[in-house]
């Protein structure tokens, strides 16, 4: 038993621990000043450096082990386009509600909404010729029994605005929409319309005949 072990120490070497490094990556910036022409959504490589290198060592004949490195690095530098046309854009998300408005065309609005969208179609949609002349007519000849005079060149604010607002109530009125009218009447006069008082009285007159009529056909009913 003793030789085999000291034959067994004679022939085996020990075994010695290895030590290992290992190089993260590193990243590196810089800059160039340069002109090029890049197209749309193109990409240009405006150069690069690329460099390896490898090592070993060997400490000796007679002593264990070796060491071997490896060494890589690259640097480039390159340059992207892309164009926004914010004009096509613009033109896309316009023509995108215009596009859908007869799709949106049986949605049912109420309130505000619905007098928001109202003022907007009548923004876009110019109203009939017989209201607008009427409207015109009527605002002009008001304007003139107040001994101010009217230039079509370049109209004063408060009467542009006052048969502005007395056109679309007039619009409103002739398509049956009274609520919508009292508001435009309502703005007229504010600017400065008598027309547009005397369309308000007119309606509360026709509302508070309407409301005798009912008030009476409940009574005869009750009677009955």
């Amino acid at each position: 038993m003793l030789t085999s072990s000291l034959l067994a120490l004679c022939v085996c070497e020990p075994a010695r621990a290895q030590v290992g490094f290992v190089q993260l990556p590193q990243v590196e910036r810089f800059s160039a000043v340069t002109t090029v022409g890049v197209p749309d959504r193109g990409e240009v490589f405006l150069g690069g450096v690329s460099r390896s290198a490898e090592w070993r060592r060997w400490p000796g004949p007679f002593a264990p082990g070796r060491a071997v490195g490896r060494e890589q690095s690259h640097s480039g530098l390159s340059v992207r386009a892309r164009i926004h046309d914010l004009r096509a854009l613009d033109a896309a998300l316009l023509a995108g509600p215009v596009a859908s408005s007869d799709e949106q065309a049986d949605t049912k609005l109420r309130g505000m909404a619905r007098w928001a969208w109202q003022q907007l179609h009548q923004r876009a949609h110019l109203p009939d010729r017989s209201h607008t002349r009427r409207a015109r007519s009527e605002g002009a000849s008001e304007w003139r029994a107040r001994g101010d005079t009217v230039s079509t060149e370049a109209p004063a604010t408060g009467f542009d605005r006052a048969a502005r607002f007395f056109e679309l109530g007039s619009v409103a009125e002739a398509r049956g929409d009274l609520r919508l009218a009292r508001l435009y009447y309502r703005m007229a006069q504010k600017h400065g319309s008598t027309a547009a008082g005397r369309r308000l009285e007119k309606l509360r007159a026709r509302q508070a005949t309407g409301g005798t009529r009912r008030s009476r056909s409940r009574a005869d009913s009750v009677t009955r």
